[in-house]
This record gives structure tokens, C-alpha cells and sequence, in this order.
């Protein structure tokens, strides 16, 4: 099962509680955002939420990676993969959140935004590539990068929930 990773916002100050889940200090609308974000079948008002926390944090840079981060997840979860691949660059490269579970989020994005009139799988792997380069025992990114040697039909596909650790 292939897992997009949420950059958590809750009431506890900054730490790192296991892989996949980075907590960050958050107000109301961070934690309505993260809630979508986990939510697997999220509607347009978790959008509209996101956009909130991410306006609503301009001054507090980690939160609003967070915010950012899932956004983007919330983005994929209702097919706009091209938004969420924005969104994960947006992280990445506005708020410096260069981690290898980013990486692959935006890698996942791109794997799901391709098709045969668009296609980004190049860029896919080049994410999952820096992921491995940052984690270089990642499985996710090692089985993305192996299903991707593999034809079209005979992959594995399976974005149906997100896991946070």
C-alpha cells in the first residue's frame, strides 16, 4: 500500500513523534486542514479549509509548510494531482521542508498526474530518487521506482489512504 505522508498540526510545540508524522504548534484552521488531510474521502470545503490555514499562518513558516503539505494531500485525495504536486513543490522549495516522505508524496503526484497524452513520470522518479537520496532504504520510493520499470497495466496502484506512520 503506497502512503502519502501528512506533516501534522497540533497544539504540541515542534517535535517528531515517529516517522511520518511531524507535529507542529497549530491553531484551528492547521488542525481542520490536517483532519481533512487524514480524512480518505475529504470534500471541496477541506480545500477551502487548507487554503484558511495556509492564509491564516503566513508569519509562522513551519506551520505553514505543514498547512501546505496537507493541503496537497487533501488535493490528491480528490483526483487534482497537478495541484498537489504544486502544493508539495511549494513545500519543498518555498519552506524548505526537503524530506524524503515530501519527495514522495510529490513523486506519487506526478506518478498519478501522468498519462498517455502527459507524461510525468520522469519527474516521478526523480523525486523518488532525492527521497532515496535523503532515505536510501526507503520502501515506498524503492518499490515506486521498481513499479515504474514495470509496463503501465502490470503496475501496482494503490493511493487509496493516507498513513502517517
Amino acid at each position: 500500500m503506497i502512503a502519502l505522508v501528512l506533516a501534522l498540526a497540533a497544539m504540541a510545540g515542534p517535535r517528531t513523534d515517529g516517522p511520518g508524522i511531524t507535529l507542529l504548534a497549530g491553531e484551528d484552521w492547521a488542525r481542520r486542514c490536517y483532519l481533512h488531510a487524514v480524512d480518505t474521502m475529504p470534500d471541496e470545503d477541506a480545500v477551502r479549509d487548507c487554503d484558511r490555514a495556509v492564509a491564516s499562518q503566513a508569519n509562522i513558516r513551519g506551520n505553514l509548510g505543514a498547512s501546505v503539505v496537507n493541503r496537497g494531500v487533501v488535493r490528491f485525495r480528490l483526483g487534482d494531482y497537478r495541484a498537489a504536486a504544486d502544493d508539495f513543490t511549494l513545500a519543498i522549495d518555498g519552506f524548505g521542508m526537503k524530506t524524503a516522505r515530501v519527495f514522495i508524496n510529490r513523486g506519487l503526484a506526478w506518478e498519478m498526474a501522468s498519462g498517455p497524452d502527459l507524461d510525468l513520470e520522469g519527474l516521478a522518479r526523480a523525486d523518488y530518487a532525492r527521497a532515496l537520496k535523503l532515505d536510501p532504504d526507503n520502501e515506498v520510493a524503492l518499490e515506486r521506482l521498481r513499479q515504474l520499470e514495470r509496463p503501465y497495466i502490470e503496475r501496482e496502484v494503490v493511493f487509496d489512504r493516507a498513513v502517517t506512520s
